[in-house]
């Protein structure tokens, strides 16, 4: 078995940037600013040939995060308005983002998609190279996560130790008074599962703070009329990363950021629930598994692709592969899974 200083080793070589010295040809390509249509082509050519590309800075319209939305726009999934009718028409991740995808306008700038909740009208958004980045780390690092499932009324109890007494005391309250099966309760509601993700890019470092309520939970001997619609209010809690921390003030007010990491605990718990976990399980991630051509496109935009900046080629920041990410989408249009 591969020990966690090799899986880390894996990881942060996954996830660091393209070096110059690493390419055997570097070819600097003249752009216009924003002209991420026309140029992508030659970009997607030139990689596949094993040629390095450097653009000049201009081109990448000063993406940043304090500067995302006032280039970007996300790929809204269509509003859906109630839960019965989430449940009446089984409404999925798959089924919204993949309509979404069908909706693209080769006219506008893209950075990020998402959904609205339902009894919390709030917008959920992540970005492209986060959906991509955290299945990712989800495949490489799985043995590194910790996960602590809360799918039965003792585990729930333990969640006293990580939130407030008197909200979980109330929740537990009001399931006895109305003597709602647990299991039901759960299913309506959602699971919620908290633990620990591994870093991109520092060895043996692991963001704590993970938790995610609301995750479509069904069980063994569970009922099969009740649909999972509670993925809609999912909530992804707070924890200290770079992309948290610089997004969070910069998207627009009354939207969940939802980060690479989110992503990865996502989606290690419906791995996780496939393989191990039959009595309780997620019935279907809520980050669908991306095309293999999108996990290599994100690498080579990473590992590959540089801009110009005071005559000096540097990698491309996330912001930057965010906009290429999204005129590959346009300009190939290539289904998302």
């Amino acid at each position: 078995m591969i020990g966690s200083e090799e899986i880390f080793d894996k990881i942060i070589k996954n996830f660091s940037p393209g070096k110059i010295w690493q390419l055997d040809h570097i070819k600097d390509i003249p752009a216009k600013q924003g002209d991420f249509i026309n140029v992508i082509s030659l970009v997607d050519d030139l990689t596949h040939q094993g040629y390095g590309v450097c653009l000049p800075e201009e081109f990448f319209l000063d993406l940043n995060a304090r500067t995302l939305r006032k280039y970007l726009k996300p790929l809204k999934w269509r509003r859906i308005k109630s839960k019965k009718q989430a449940i009446e028409e089984e409404i999925t991740p798959f089924i919204l983002m993949n309509e979404a995808r069908q909706r693209i306008n080769s006219n506008v700038y893209y950075g990020g998609t998402g959904w609205r909740g339902i009894s919390i009208p709030e917008n959920k958004e992540f970005l492209f190279y986060s959906w991509i980045e955290g299945w990712e780390l989800a495949l490489l690092g799985r043995n590194l996560f910790k996960i602590r499932r809360y799918d039965n009324p003792e585990a729930l109890e333990q969640l006293e130790d990580i939130i407030e007494k008197a909200h979980i005391s109330e929740e537990i309250s009001k399931i006895t008074k109305r003597r709602i099966n647990l299991k039901e309760e759960i299913m309506r509601k959602g699971g919620i599962r908290t633990g620990t993700t591994p870093s991109r890019t520092k060895k043996e470092f692991f963001y704590e703070d993970m938790r995610i309520d609301g995750l479509p939970v069904n069980f063994k001997k569970g009922r099969s009329d009740i649909f999972p619609a509670a993925w809609f209010n999912s909530t992804f809690h707070y924890h200290n990363c770079k992309d948290k921390i610089n997004f969070i003030d910069y998207v627009c007010p009354k939207t969940e950021v939802i980060c690479a990491h989110d992503i990865a605990f996502a989606t290690v718990n419906f791995l996780n629930d496939f393989d191990y976990h039959p009595e309780s399980y997620m019935v279907f991630p809520i980050f669908p598994k991306p095309a293999n051509q999108w996990f290599d496109a994100n690498t080579i935009y990473r590992k590959m692709v540089f801009k110009k900046v005071k005559g000096r080629r540097m990698p491309i920041n996330k912001i930057d592969r965010e906009g290429l990410l999204w005129s590959h989408a346009k300009a190939t249009k290539a289904k998302f899974f």
